[in-house]
């Protein structure tokens, strides 16, 4: 091989002092603190957790701020899409609708099998010029598509490089959406390299969400490179409002703490606090604390009880450890919509109080919490 071939290989150097960083790198319009150009980025859930409604969100917003996206849809296909999207669009102004059919650019019908030389690959990335958003929906099928394995780090790692990067480099955020493991819902199905080799990283969580049903899509962050990302965002959906992709202020993060803890619950009835704090990725004291909260007669909660587990062992024994189950349903109401929107799915005592822990800050575990999610 000649040397100038060796030296193309390596690319044009670039002087790192004479690089402008005296202003903080710019965010995508429309998704402050959610994704910035050029960043690759991995939204992570089980099945009907929301995440590719939350996308069609941002993707909305972002449009809404003046920007593009490009959708490739392996997933939901048009006519699903269709409905998230009027539902979306039923209470934004009539020129949002106007602007994203100009600007939404959605692809239900890729074939990615011809990717396969560097010459197909430039005119790929050429398709995402001037984009400020592209979501893969879903990364499983793209790589299936491609005839890579997503078990096998090293297949994953060319699809990054080869199809991805090229986006990326370009200036484009991109957004991957992925399944969690069948046993490990706290990451990525397949190979642990799809953390590793996206910037930043949010797990989805949702309870019951549904046209019909006002909830709330939970995205934790899991893992980030640059730190400065949210923590946590929120999407209030359903009952014919559909709130922004967003940080939420401290009393949304607290009633999503909470719900996230009773869906936790419900899903799982008998589980131990260790099983609770792991299942939903918090500390196990400030598991402990908040349950105590929320089992407590005295204070008009009493939305979880502990008592025997009433699973038995493999020998038909039962279990003598103590599990939490949630309090009998006949007792429990949907709080309604308030003006802020911050507290649309959490279950309360019919006639009870408030959440002295969470909502005015009185409980033993509110300055612990806020201190955690702050």
């Amino acid at each position: 091989m000649s040397l100038s071939k060796v030296a193309a290989m390596l690319g044009e150097p670039v002087d790192l002092l004479s690089i402008d960083t005296s202003q903080p790198r710019p965010w995508t319009q429309g998704a402050e603190r959610i994704t910035r150009p050029g960043l690759r980025s991995i939204w992570f859930g089980s099945r009907g957790s929301g995440k590719s409604l939350a996308a069609l969100i941002a993707s909305v917003q972002i449009i809404e701020a003046g920007g593009s996206v490009v959708l490739l849809d392996w997933e939901n296909g048009p006519r699903r899409q269709a409905e998230r999207l009027k539902a979306i669009l039923s209470d934004r102004p009539a020129t949002t609708r106007a602007t994203v059919a100009q600007r939404l650019d959605y692809r239900p019908h890729m074939r990615l099998h011809a990717l396969n030389n560097v010459t197909a690959i430039r005119e790929w990335a050429g398709l995402f010029t001037t984009r400020d958003l592209a979501v893969i929906d879903s990364t499983t099928r793209a790589l299936g598509q491609l005839g890579l394995d997503e078990n096998v780090a090293s297949d994953f790692s060319r699809f990054m490089t080869s199809i991805i990067d090229p986006i990326s480099e370009q200036g484009t955020a991109v957004l991957l959406l992925d399944n969690t493991g069948h046993e490990e819902k706290d990451r990525t199905r397949g190979s642990s390299a799809k953390l590793d080799l996206c910037e930043l990283a949010y797990r989805v969580t949702s309870q019951d969400i549904a046209p019909d049903k006002a909830g709330t899509i939970t995205l934790d962050r899991v893992r980030t490179r640059d730190g400065d990302e949210a923590r946590q965002l929120v999407a209030h959906v359903g009952q014919g409002s559909y709130s922004q992709v967003h940080q939420p202020e401290m009393s949304e993060r607290q009633a999503a703490f909470i719900e996230g803890l009773l869906a936790y619950i419900e899903q799982h009835p008998g589980s131990t606090t260790d099983e609770v704090a792991k299942g939903i990725g918090i500390r196990k004291d400030q598991c402990r604390s908040q349950l105590a909260d929320l089992e407590t007669p005295g204070t008009g909660i009493g939305t979880v009880i502990r008592q025997p587990s009433q699973s038995r062992d493999r020998n038909g024994r039962a279990h003598t450890r103590q599990g939490w189950y949630l309090a009998q349903q006949s007792q429990l109401t949907t709080v309604p919509q308030n003006g802020t929107g911050t507290d649309q799915r959490l279950a309360a005592i019919n006639g009870g109080p408030g959440l002295p822990s969470l909502k005015d800050g009185t409980g033993a575990n509110a300055d612990h919490y806020t201190q955690d999610v702050a």
